[in-house]
């Protein structure tokens, strides 16, 4: 009798092999589909349009209102006092143009004449004028010109001059 071999069960069912594997990467037709990822590079294009424009709108809105800030520019606050020998007195000069003495409320003129000393008051008209004569005494004379301001400030500056023949 010929040897007969029992057929499995499963063989006879079971689909072939290739056949099963299409069947697994198949999701079935009630299951949710996997989407492939997409990649949106006009998104982020977009938004930063938008960024750009609003960034754009503020800072008109800001000039158009006057409140944008504008960096200030800050003046020096020297006004290039100065002793020049004239044959036998001193010029003393400074620049009446300069913020300091234009925003000046009143001037001090301090003349140290060799051992000598002395504070003179000068008037804003003197002032305005941007200069004085001084006769000095002795050969070596030194001034200084203190401009005060409001509310309270002051700026002063330093000239020597020495008369030696």
């Amino acid at each position: 009798m010929p040897i007969c071999e029992p057929e499995s069960i499963d063989e006879g069912l079971s689909a072939p092999r290739k056949e099963r594997e299409v069947a697994a990467e198949v999701p079935p037709a009630d299951a949710p589909a996997k989407r492939r990822r997409r990649r949106y590079p006009w998104v982020l294009v977009a938004l930063l349009a938008v960024a750009c424009v609003v960034a754009w709108m503020a800072a008109a809105m800001l000039v158009h209102n006057g409140t944008a800030a504008v960096p200030a520019r800050l003046e020096p606050l020297t006004f290039d006092f100065q002793a020049v020998q004239r044959h036998d007195h001193l010029l003393l000069t400074w620049n009446r143009g300069a913020k300091a003495v234009r925003d000046a409320t009143a001037a001090t003129l301090t003349i140290h004449d060799g051992p000598e000393r002395e504070d003179v008051v000068l008037d804003l008209d003197t002032l305005q004028r941007g200069g004085v004569d001084y006769f000095p005494v002795f050969e070596d004379v030194s001034f200084g010109l203190t401009l005060a301001h409001t509310p309270g400030g002051s700026v002063s500056e330093q000239a020597h001059a020495s008369l030696r023949p």
